[in-house]
Order: C-alpha cells, then sequence, then structure tokens
C-alpha cells in the first residue's frame, strides 16, 4: 500500500503546526509554536499539546539527539555534500535521499524498531537549502568542523515558508526555479504557489466537518443535460464555478479553491475514467451507450472506496443508464469471499432508473478471471490501474502477462501512477509489452489527476500525487 502524507502531517513535520493537534497559527496577534527544546525538528502550539503528544514523540526525539551528537556518523553524511550551488536537480534530489536513508537507518539501529510513518516524514521534510540540499544538520556539522564559521542558516521563503535557502548567494539562484512554473505540478503553479496551497488544503481540512463536506459535494457533481467534453479543459474549467455556487452565502465561500482541490482528489478516479474514454475512442457515442462496464485492479483491498465518488460518471454522461464495476487485486487471496452490490446513488438517478453495480473480485487476479470464469468475462469499456508502476512492481511476471492479455484482446486500456519517473519506467513496460500507447496518455500529465499533490519525499524540488500522470494508455 502507497502511504501518502497529508498536507497537515506535512506542516507538523516542517514544524509550521502543533505535532500534537495540528493547529497552524491563524493571525500574528497569536503565541508562536514553540518547537521540542530536544530535537528541534517538531513544534507545538501550549505545554497541554506537547505533554500530549511526548509519549509518541520522547523515544524519537531522544534517538534524533543521539544521532547528532554521533561525530563520526555526522561527519560522514556532511561528506556527501558540496558547499557550492547547484542546478541539477537530479544529483540534489539523489544526495538529499541518500542523507535521508543513512539517517533514517541510524535511528531505526538505536531504536531498534522501523520508524513509524510520522518519524519517517520528519527526516524526509526536514528544512533543506534548494540549491545544495543541506540541512540544518549538514551546515552545523560545517561549522563544528571548519576554522573560520561561513555563517550559513536554513532560512525559509519569506512567501511560503516551506522552502529554503542557507544563504543569500543560494537563495538568489534557487528563488527562480522556486517561483517559476514547476513541471511537476499542472498549469502554471510554482513551488512556492503549492506550499502555499497545501497550508489552505490543511485549514480547510480542519473546518469543514466529513457531514458538510458531503452534502456539498451532492450539489458539485450535479447532473448535467448532455456530455460536455473535457479535453483540453481543467478542473478549475470543469467544476470550479459548481463549488463556487455551492458555498456561495456560506461561511465556506472563502475556501473555494481549496474546495476545488478536495473535490479533484474525491473525483479524480471518476474523472479519468470518463477522460480516458473520451480519448480512447473516436466520437461520442461510448456516451450514449446504455451501460459502461469498467474493470479496475486495485493495489490493496482498503484502498476501495464504495461510495458516492462513482456516480459523477453517470451525471456527466446522462445517456448512460449504468455503470458497472469489476474490481481485481494485483494477486488472488485464496480463502476470500468475493461480493457484489449496488452503490447507493441519488433520487434523481435513482428516479431514472440509473444504476452503479459493484463486483469485487479477491479469488482471482484479472488474467485468471478472464480465462477461467469466461460465462463471466465481459469486454470492458475501459481497463484502468491507479498506482500502476507500484502494483508493477510487486509481481513482475504476472503484470506483463496481464499487458499481453489487453494488448491480444484489444481492451481499451489506461495506466495512472505517482510522478514522471514512475510514468517514464511504466511506459517502457507498455511497450515491451506491445501497447501501441496513444499520446494523449502515454508518459504525460493527467489533467484529472489529484490537484493536492505533496512534496517528493527527501527531495529539494518536486512534487506526486495519484492518479497524477498517465504511464500510458492503448486501445
Amino acid at each position: 500500500m502507497y502511504y501518502l502524507p497529508t498536507s497537515a502531517g506535512i506542516l507538523a513535520a516542517l514544524a509550521l503546526s502543533c505535532s500534537h493537534c495540528h493547529k497552524m497559527n491563524s493571525s500574528s496577534e497569536e503565541p508562536g509554536l514553540r518547537k521540542c527544546s530536544g530535537c528541534r525538528r517538531l513544534a507545538y502550539c501550549n505545554n497541554e499539546c506537547q505533554k500530549a503528544d511526548w509519549r509518541h514523540h520522547k523515544a524519537f526525539c531522544q534517538t534524533i539527539q543521539l544521532v547528532e551528537k554521533d561525530t563520526e556518523a555526522t561527519r560522514e553524511m556532511a561528506a556527501a555534500y558540496s558547499q557550492a550551488a547547484q542546478n541539477d536537480l537530479e544529483t540534489l534530489n539523489l544526495i538529499s535521499i541518500a542523507h535521508s536513508d543513512r539517517f533514517i537507518a541510524l535511528c531505526k539501529k538505536l531504536l531498534q524498531r522501523p520508524l513509524t510513518m510520522r518519524e519517517i516524514d520528519v527526516i524526509a521534510y526536514e528544512p533543506k537549502c534548494l540549491a545544495c540540499a543541506r540541512p540544518n544538520m549538514v551546515l552545523q556539522t560545517e561549522a563544528r568542523m571548519a576554522e573560520v564559521a561561513s555563517g550559513a542558516v536554513i532560512t525559509p521563503c519569506e512567501r511560503c515558508k516551506m522552502s529554503f535557502s542557507c544563504c543569500d548567494e543560494h537563495w538568489l539562484i534557487a528563488r527562480a526555479r522556486h517561483q517559476a512554473p514547476c513541471d511537476t505540478l499542472p498549469g502554471t503553479v510554482s513551488q512556492c504557489d503549492r506550499n502555499l496551497e497545501l497550508c489552505a488544503d490543511a485549514d480547510y481540512g480542519a473546518v469543514l466537518t466529513t457531514e458538510q463536506e458531503g452534502q456539498i459535494m451532492w450539489r458539485i457533481i450535479k447532473r448535467q443535460a448532455a456530455w460536455s467534453a473535457l479535453t483540453g479543459r481543467t478542473w478549475e474549467e470543469v467544476v470550479g464555478s459548481d463549488v463556487a455556487s455551492a458555498v456561495a452565502g456560506t461561511t465556506f465561500a472563502r475556501y473555494v479553491p481549496a474546495f476545488t482541490r478536495r473535490v479533484s482528489s474525491l473525483q479524480s478516479t471518476a474523472f479519468t475514467i470518463l477522460y480516458a474514454l473520451e480519448q480512447l475512442n473516436t466520437g461520442t457515442a461510448w456516451t450514449e451507450k446504455s451501460e459502461l462496464t469498467i474493470n479496475m485492479i486495485i493495489a490493496n483491498p482498503s484502498d476501495f472506496d464504495g461510495a458516492y465518488f462513482h456516480e459523477a460518471i453517470l451525471h456527466r454522461a446522462p445517456k448512460v443508464k449504468q455503470v458497472t464495476f469489476y474490481f481485481f487485486l494485483p494477486m488472488g487471496i485464496p480463502g476470500a469471499v468475493s461480493s457484489a452490490w449496488a452503490s447507493e446513488i441519488c433520487g434523481d438517478c435513482a428516479s431514472a432508473n440509473k444504476a452503479i453495480f459493484n463486483h469485487f473480485v479477491q479469488t482471482r487476479t484479472f488474467e485468471s478471471f478472464v480465462h477461467n470464469e469466461a460465462e463471466l468475462f465481459v469486454q470492458p469499456d475501459l481497463f484502468i490501474v491507479q498506482s500502476s508502476t507500484l502494483i508493477a512492481a510487486r509481481e513482475p511476471a504476472q503484470w506483463r502477462r496481464t499487458i499481453a492479455l489487453l494488448v491480444a484482446r484489444r481492451i481499451p486500456s489506461v495506466f495512472t501512477t505517482f510522478s514522471r519517473r514512475h510514468a517514464e519506467s511504466g511506459q517502457a513496460v507498455l511497450r515491451e509489452c506491445g501497447a501501441e500507447l496513444v499520446p494523449s496518455l502515454s508518459g504525460v500529465m493527467n489533467p484529472f489527476g489529484d490537484m493536492r499533490m505533496k512534496p517528493n519525499y527527501n527531495a529539494v524540488h518536486g512534487f506526486h500525487g495519484p492518479n497524477a500522470w498517465f504511464a500510458g494508455g492503448f486501445r
């Protein structure tokens, strides 16, 4: 299962919100967050929160201090860095990853247990210079070793507070990249912009309850009178005005951008399916079919959510009467019980005799189902795999057989993944298996991926997110 940190969790790892309650300072009049006096990595809004969190943080806090006091280890880690600024992001990211891996290994050895994901986040998102990747620990080690102190110190960007430099010279070099459109984010969004959005996403998450969000969501994914093409459009263009009208006149009106990003998070699967169908079909005849059949491999049983998220397919393609899903796991689970059920849908769809049926096949892989349950298998309108490169890495041979089967049977297929790097590697495997890829679905960003993308682990630059990239698509 792929772990994706929350916006609030990242802010806590950066000591920009309370590690216990995730509260951020909402005004300059409030007392500032106070850093843990031991590790200086986490922050708290008051003594009560720090005391409540101490039982979770104590062992890790003490371990961080032990690692930082290990002269031999810290000198070894500092030696991997150059004090000079670099423009090669790949090199900087590799150095940063190696540093985090070494730090995590030392902590694991001292703790005599694996680190929790929260603890890993603290190390992975440690503030580091955008131009040289050096974190505070390395700067402090260099200062102890140097005859003349350089004066380098980690300083945050004044605008977003979430990206850093170690000196004015390095900031001058890094600022242009930090404020320019980021090639791993949609549109013209920069790293600095996305950092600010991440703070707004965390703020939104602390205000709206799940019940309030659900009530508003139904108004946002309302039924359309006719199919409207998605090609060339963005989330803001497709749902932005609906979000604005749904919260107009309420206390949530100021959260329209954050709410739009939240919609993208919840509805990404449905809109990715619609977008892929549009790209893999000539014309709009598919939007007039009475039934659409979708086959999907999911990474883990816990990844499945059978709530209202797929109803957007019925709402955006109003002539479709029924959507039938078949969900599969990467590997069958012996003894598991497969299940079938109808999703709850809105009153308008129900009165129009529409339906969403789900079949969760846990006992067989997709390949086995096709070969051994021929009387049940229906040629799908679309086969989709999200987190595809991570699933492929588990059982490479099984994955290649699945791709070969899809190609041989000419089943329209699409594969999404988290990052450009994963998309490129996934694209290569698809081609090796004989797939003739559709350019608009191959090695490109998904315009209907989750907008709430997260900074790459251990890196100075770059973002990733569910459904963010298309590894490939073919028909």
